[in-house]
């Protein structure tokens, strides 16, 4: 058996071994951690030079991250659901200082139709404020009513404290740096120098962590898009699809149910036809007339209706690519909106407005 004395010169022999390895390891961690943070930080500093800004992604989460503030809602709540131009042109800064007591919840989807999410903010008893709908004719069509249901149902099925966390610590990382965009990805990069043979230049949009988009038109080349016949041809095919006004009007009925519900609760629910310009707004009038469709519906409604050309500062704006605000007009058409829908007694009528 050996003795202690002689068991004792190996072990020591072993940690001396160890410590010889582990010494050149740890610095060479430490070097390549400190390089690897230097190359990051001066990309960093690169794409800001270059005029990037930090953006959040949207998504599943981010809307549930604001669909949860609903829960403490009370007549003071503004609920904001529609499509992309609720996104672009509703100004959260000049909402939250015209109405400082309220809370403001932005809900929109681009691309889709907001009636599951009507549908869901009447079904929730805890929900008792104002909801401002942006929608057009397109929107109140039998096949559109659940574009928005896979974000309530993620939701009320997914959203738990773990991914709100986890979430919250995404998001704080996003909103800070620019190298998170997915715009300047090595993916996106690599397949920009392929096609221009430079660098992605700032992308158009940036995203704030309360759902607040701000489109840079001066930034994006919208003329190339208006010139396009494909894509004209595209969105009027798209817009000539539309039931006869009967028909859509049956179709556009379904919501009164739960604007009464909300009612019953002392709340609101304002449809607001957001603007379009030029030949956008031809097309709609062309294929979607708004004295058989959406006048129609203002007849019919339970809820209040606003159209953006009764308007004096919603009816004179310009949308640079026919559909939606640039940033820099999105205060001066949120005020006028705001202003106008006071002015009615619209807002908050349990609130004493």
């Amino acid at each position: 058996m050996p003795s202690s004395t002689s068991s004792s010169k190996p072990r020591s022999e072993n940690a001396a071994a160890l410590s010889e390895i582990r010494g050149p390891t740890a610095r060479g961690w430490a070097t390549g951690t400190f390089l690897a943070a230097v190359v990051l930080l001066g990309m960093e500093v690169g794409w800001r030079t270059l005029g990037h800004e930090p953006s959040v992604v949207d998504g599943y989460d981010m809307w549930s991250a604001q669909r949860e503030r609903i829960k403490p809602s009370g007549p003071r709540t503004l609920a904001l659901i529609g499509a992309s131009r609720m996104l672009l042109d509703f100004s959260l800064p000049t909402c939250r200082e015209l109405l400082p007591t309220h809370d403001v919840v932005q809900l929109a989807v681009a691309g889709t139709a907001p009636l599951a999410a009507l549908e869901d903010l009447a079904r929730d008893p805890l929900f008792q404020g104002v909801v401002l709908c942006d929608i057009h004719a397109g929107g109140f069509l039998k096949r559109n009513h659940d574009r928005q249901q896979d974000y309530v149902n993620f939701y009320h099925e997914q959203w738990r404290a773990d991914r709100h966390w986890n979430f919250q610590a995404r998001l704080a990382f996003q909103q800070r740096l620019v190298l998170l965009s997915p715009q300047v990805g090595l993916t996106a990069v690599a397949r920009h120098l392929l096609s221009r043979g430079r660098l992605p230049p700032p992308y158009y949009l940036t995203i704030t962590p309360d759902r607040s988009y701000d489109a840079d038109y001066r930034q994006r080349g919208v003329a190339s898009v208006l010139q396009n016949d494909a894509y004209w041809q595209d969105l009027e095919r798209r817009l000539a699809d539309v039931p006869p006004p009967a028909a859509w009007l049956e179709d556009a009925l379904v919501a009164e149910p739960w604007i009464r519900k909300i009612q019953h609760r002392g709340g609101q629910v304002v449809f607001i036809r957001f603007p379009t310009t030029g030949r956008r707004w031809e097309l709609d009038e062309q294929y979607r007339p708004r004295k058989l469709y959406w006048d129609r519906l203002a007849e019919n409604t339970a809820a209040a209706t606003l159209h953006f050309r009764d308007v004096s500062g919603m009816a004179e704006v310009e949308c640079p690519d026919t559909s939606h605000l640039d940033f820099r007009d999105k205060s001066g058409f949120t005020r006028a909106l705001l202003d106008e829908l006071m002015r009615r007694g619209t807002l908050f009528p349990s609130a004493g407005h």
